[in-house]
């Protein structure tokens, strides 16, 4: 089980007796849902941060900056996190690393998750 917290940081359950496995700690109150993809953990955090942390060890595998608070979760597909922010960007990022593989100029923040898929 995972859960973010006010205090700044991503804690990883032991879901049988919820026993901490580890915590991760940001710069900012974690309050963005995570999405959890090949063994990668994706969030966001207030402290305007996107992290890729290993689900098992709780290391940090890379972290991109969003240059504004991140209200919608990051979404993950096929190897790309989607994440909206407060700076009127959608960005479409590597899921392997932090790059930047597209950002696009929206006319406002995005809140609501970033990507719907169809049948």
């Amino acid at each position: 089980m995972y859960a973010g917290s006010n205090d700044g940081y991503r804690y990883a359950l032991d879901s049988n007796d919820g026993s901490l496995r580890w915590r991760f700690r940001t710069g900012g109150e974690v309050q963005s849902t995570q999405v959890l993809d090949h063994g990668v953990l994706y969030f966001a955090s207030n402290d305007e941060q996107v992290y890729a942390v290993d689900s098992v060890s709780g290391r940090e595998i890379w972290k991109f900056d969003a240059g504004d608070h991140i209200m919608a979760p990051p979404i993950g597909y096929e190897d790309t996190v989607y994440v909206g922010s407060n700076d009127n960007r959608l960005y479409t990022l590597a899921a392997a690393d932090d790059a930047d593989v597209m950002s696009s100029k929206l006319d406002s923040s995005t809140t609501t998750p970033v990507l719907t898929l169809s049948p």
